[in-house]
C-alpha cells in the first residue's frame, strides 16, 4: 500500500513521520554547529532557478532551516544572473552559503567554477557549501579546484554522504 503525502505530512504513517522529524532535527544541529546559535545575516548563492524538483527542494529545505534558526537572508542569486557588485551590497558581515546537491567535481562544470569563483574572489568572507556529493572524474578539475577553494579559509564544505567523506579524507 502507498501512502500519498498530504499537507504538512499528514497522511504519513509515524515511522516516516519520526525519519524526518530526526533528519529535520539533524539539519538544524549541523548548521547551528557551522553556524553558530546567534542569528546572523546569510546571502544564499546558486539558487536554482533552473529545472530540477531536487535542487528546488534543497534549496527550500535550506532557506526554511536558516529561518528556523533566526538567519536573516539578505541576498539571494543564481548563477547565471549573479554579479560580485550586488554581494558587495549585501553585508560584508553575512556569511556565504551556496547551494548544496550533487555538484561538487566536475559533473556540472558551471556550478563548480561559480564556487570557484566565489572562493577566489571572497577569500576571507565566510562560506558554507550546502551537504554535496563530490565526484570528480578528472584530475585536473580536482587540483583546479583545490587550487580555487585553498585561500578561503573560512570555507565549510558540507559533504552529504559516505562515500564523499572517504574521498574528500583520502
Amino acid at each position: 500500500m502507498s501512502v500519498g503525502l498530504g499537507r504538512n505530512g499528514r497522511d504519513l504513517n509515524s515511522a516516516d513521520r519520526a525519519l524526518l522529524d530526526s533528519l529535520r532535527q539533524q539539519t538544524l544541529e549541523v548548521l547551528r554547529d557551522v553556524l553558530g546559535s546567534a542569528p546572523r545575516d546569510v546571502v544564499y548563492l546558486d539558487a536554482p532557478t533552473y529545472r530540477n524538483f531536487g535542487d528546488s527542494m534543497i534549496w527550500e529545505g535550506a532557506h526554511r532551516s536558516l529561518r528556523t534558526l533566526g538567519h536573516r537572508i539578505r541576498y539571494v542569486s543564481d548563477a547565471r544572473r549573479f554579479r560580485d557588485v550586488d554581494l558587495r551590497r549585501a553585508p560584508s558581515n553575512a556569511t556565504i552559503i551556496l547551494q548544496g546537491g550533487g555538484n561538487l567535481g566536475d559533473l556540472w562544470p558551471a556550478h563548480e567554477e561559480f564556487r570557484r569563483h566565489i572562493a577566489r574572489t571572497y577569500p576571507s568572507r565566510r562560506m558554507i557549501l550546502m551537504p554535496q556529493t563530490v565526484h570528480f572524474g578528472d584530475r585536473t578539475g580536482l587540483a583546479e579546484s583545490l587550487e580555487a577553494y585553498r585561500p578561503a579559509t573560512r570555507l565549510t564544505i558540507l559533504l552529504r554522504d559516505s562515500r564523499s567523506m572517504e574521498f574528500a579524507t583520502s
